[in-house]
């Protein structure tokens, strides 16, 4: 695979009787995780190992929805959005909420051998294991 021809797949997925509108995409641990949801319903997500066949769709937790971002961080699937952030190192199956900002944004995620960081508004959060947020403003 060279990125440079591309097939087409054509899928419409559904969520709970609603066409789901998927609006991230991310690669690890061997297959692709794709995840979006419907205006004013539940998030979800599919998972792929070759991009063309994909699984049903499962649900994301609670308050990730629509506008739900993904990484691939540390031989873990990162689903983000708001003030959440859910880590899943099981290919999906389960999700466990890492923080609950308060009072922030989490824009993006990172994971350079250090904490996993979070940036957004107010600031930048970075996470040590197990669960400790140190909160940074600029």
């Amino acid at each position: 695979v060279d990125g440079q021809a591309w097939t087409t797949a054509v899928w419409k997925a559904q969520y709970e009787g609603v066409q789901i509108q998927f609006n991230s995409v991310v690669y690890g641990n061997g297959r692709f995780l794709a995840a979006g949801g419907n205006p004013g319903g539940r998030g979800a997500f599919m998972t792929s190992t070759d991009g063309l066949v994909w699984s049903d769709p499962q649900p994301l937790p609670e308050p990730l929805n629509l506008d739900v971002n993904l990484a691939f961080l540390n031989g873990h699937f990162v689903a983000y959005r708001g003030n959440a952030i859910h880590l899943s190192s099981d290919n999906g199956a389960t999700w466990n909420p890492v923080v609950l900002m308060s009072g922030g944004q989490a824009l993006d995620v990172s994971y350079e051998g250090g904490p996993f960081q979070a940036v957004g508004w107010p600031g930048l959060r970075l996470r040590k294991p197990p669960a400790t947020w140190l909160n940074r403003t600029a």
